[in-house]
């Protein structure tokens, strides 16, 4: 996926704004969450005016869905092909301001990338790391959706040693991964979904995501 000065086509007339990200940002924290348009407008810190208008046009090519009660407009992430794409373009943004200033980490996942690129679903950073909060020596904790187990944790394991880092890395197939998310208790797999950092395979990860 190509980017151009944070924009990204999605049709000859359409093209992805910056308002449209942090909407966007914001409602995949809680990807089965309703929200008003006046709560988005002020956890996005867009004016009351222009979050309306752009989720006006998300409505119009089915990326968000509205629902009236009380008389008040709720809007909700639908599962269509656009916002499937919108949402990993997002993911991709975030990815690259994530690890701007995280020289080994990007090392690392780029030689777990290049090793088993056709082999990874998609590759999810979760917890402290993801979240900002890693101390020194904190693990690196990875979710990766394939089906080369043991080739992934032996070659981590090597990664590890070779970067004197501490890399947890749980290994899952697509089903596996889409029952954690359809659990009622906390797991992995919903941590990576709620506060991950997706780090390849955008498409993929939410394409399970917004079906679940």
């Amino acid at each position: 996926m190509r980017l151009y000065q944070n924009k990204i086509m999605l049709s000859q007339n359409k093209i992805v704004s910056e308002n449209v990200v942090r909407i966007l940002s914001y409602l995949k924290r809680d990807i089965n969450g309703s929200f008003s348009i006046r709560r988005i407008s002020k956890e996005t810190k867009l004016s009351y005016n222009s979050c309306y208008k752009t989720i006006q046009s998300l409505k119009e090519i089915n990326v968000i869905l509205l629902r009236k009660e009380g008389g008040v407009n709720y809007c909700s992430l639908t599962d269509s092909p656009k916002a499937k794409l919108l949402l990993s373009y997002v993911s991709l943004l975030e990815t690259e301001m994530f690890l701007l200033n995280k020289t080994i980490l990007k090392k690392i996942l780029k030689e777990l990338i290049d090793k088993f690129n056709l082999n990874i679903d998609f590759l999810v950073l979760f917890g402290s790391f993801a979240k900002g909060k890693e101390k020194k020596g904190s693990d690196i904790d990875l979710l990766c959706v394939s089906s080369e187990r043991n080739k992934i944790q032996s070659y981590v394991r090597h990664l590890a040693m070779k970067y004197d880092k501490d890399i947890q890395v749980i290994v899952a197939n697509k089903e596996d991964f889409a029952k954690m998310l359809d659990e009622e208790k906390v797991n992995v797999g919903k941590e990576a979904r709620d506060t991950g950092i997706v780090l390849h395979g955008y498409e993929s990860f939410w394409g399970i995501v917004l079906k679940r």
